[in-house]
């Protein structure tokens, strides 16, 4: 998130943008703006994107052996 500062004398002014804090936030949802300012004009609350944990890789070792075990071959 930005912040630029802007004078209003003696004309429109924005002063240089600073970065104001940073962070992975949501800028697209459907059902409207992902942010909202605090009536106090000191507190922001923001959509933040969750990634879910990848899924889990399960390795068999000798899955051939088993499964002649749990299914003997038809001789």
């Amino acid at each position: 998130m930005m912040v630029a500062e802007i004078r209003r004398t003696p004309e429109l002014q924005p002063e240089k943008a600073r970065i104001l804090f940073e962070g992975s936030f949501s800028l697209y949802a459907s059902s409207g703006p992902t942010y909202s300012l605090h009536p106090d004009g000191e507190r922001f609350l923001m959509m933040k994107d969750i990634v879910p944990d990848p899924a889990p890789i399960e390795i068999t070792l000798k899955w051939f052996e088993e499964l002649n075990r749990l299914v003997p071959p038809n001789d």
